[in-house]
């Protein structure tokens, strides 16, 4: 690759970090994350001095350069307990750039529907920013929306805009949380933010613990307070996050869980919604051979469809398996089964439904599971 290219590449790689004001770089980190990258497009890497020499000219000598300021970050080692000093940089302008970037009619009309889009969660990532945006791009004023979110009233929704930022820039993050059950007692933890999920109109931050390998789940309704901690180095998550959650309902990820296949009944009336929103990708309809066997084997389940899924079954899918009540009924396994009664047994105790009658119905159930 010509040099000229070469420190073309480094120059914009360089532009990009210094103008990010959601980390903090020493002149090492900026050589690391420089020879991270140009090793990730086949370049050769560079040395500390090379760096050195490109942050200068971007500052000092590059046509439309931006000046660099320099500060300190004081955080706590959570090996020593000692606090520790980094002598870090940036662009002494907030998102400045040395280079100018033009956009086409096309992708001014994309970036307004985007802008538009992300408009709609409050806090993310700020709306004077978008605006701001808006106006740099040139874009009119915002239309009706073509994508409508439902939305939870409750929780701070400026943690979705921080969780956000720390995603898209790397940066670990220290959380405040309390749980359902003790709202007094707040707990807190540092972690490395990998994704935001949305599950049943509540969203869940999915990080990993700067002490362990595994994966959590924090419901963004129980968080009290997120701070920033740029100090300590954020760790990328090494699998598929994809395949993470590709066996379960929901965002509970359970330690050494596995998939099971889940066989149900739908009734006539319930069918239609299984079939156009399943419970699960992995849903399939069962029909031809083991359609009809299971026809046999239940015969006071007429009309309607059996359907199976394998995922792991956690209170999502028991959840979701019950929300239609006595439309749809799990066959197999006994242990998925024995939740869904349970559940029942629960809902008709509190409604004060378990009389005489219901209890000789809940027994004659309980006494199949043991067959």
């Amino acid at each position: 690759m010509p040099k000229n290219k070469s420190a073309m590449t480094r120059y914009r790689l360089l532009d990009a970090m210094l103008g990010n004001p959601y980390r903090d770089y020493r002149m090492e980190d900026l050589n690391n994350e420089c020879n991270r990258q140009l090793v990730a497009m086949g370049c050769p890497p560079v040395s500390l001095r090379q760096t050195q020499k490109d942050v200068h000219y971007l500052s000092s000598e590059m046509p439309g350069a931006v000046a660099v300021e320099r500060y300190e970050v004081r955080h706590v080692s959570p090996d020593t307990g000692n606090v520790v000093v980094h002598h870090c940089m940036r662009y002494a302008v907030r998102d400045a750039s040395v280079f100018k970037e033009t956009i086409t009619d096309e992708d001014r009309h994309f970036l307004s529907g985007v802008l538009d889009l992300f408009g709609q969660f409050d806090g993310l990532p700020g709306r004077p920013r978008i605006e701001e945006m808006r106006r740099k791009l040139g874009l009119g004023e915002y239309s009706r929306p073509v994508v409508c979110f439902t939305r939870n009233p409750l929780g701070d929704p400026a943690f979705f805009c921080e969780l956000f930022v720390a995603i898209v820039h790397r940066v670990t993050v220290c959380l405040h949380y309390h749980i359902f059950s003790q709202p007094t007692d707040v707990r807190s933890v540092c972690v490395y933010p990998y994704q935001l999920r949305e599950y049943n109109r509540r969203w869940f931050l999915v990080a990993g613990p700067t002490d362990s390998l595994r994966l959590l789940t924090f419901a963004l309704d129980r968080l009290d307070r997120v701070d920033l901690c740029s100090a300590i180095p954020y760790r990328e998550y090494a699998g598929d996050m994809a395949e993470c959650f590709e066996d379960v309902v929901g965002v509970s990820l359970l330690d050494d869980a596995e998939a099971e296949r889940i066989v149900f009944w739908a009734s006539e009336r319930a069918k239609g919604y299984v079939l156009t929103k399943p419970l699960h990708e992995s849903q399939v309809h069962l029909r031809g051979n083991e359609g009809e066997a299971l026809s046999v084997a239940h015969p006071d389940l007429q009309d309607g469809a059996f359907f199976a899924l394998r995922c792991v079954p956690n209170y999502e899918l028991v959840r979701e398996l019950c929300s239609f009540g006595g439309e749809l009924v799990v066959l197999s396994p006994a242990g998925v089964r024995a939740k869904v009664v349970e559940w029942v047994r629960g809902v008709a105790e509190a409604y004060g439904l378990c009389g005489a009658q219901a209890r000789t119905g809940c027994q004659t159930e309980q006494d199949n599971d043991t067959h």
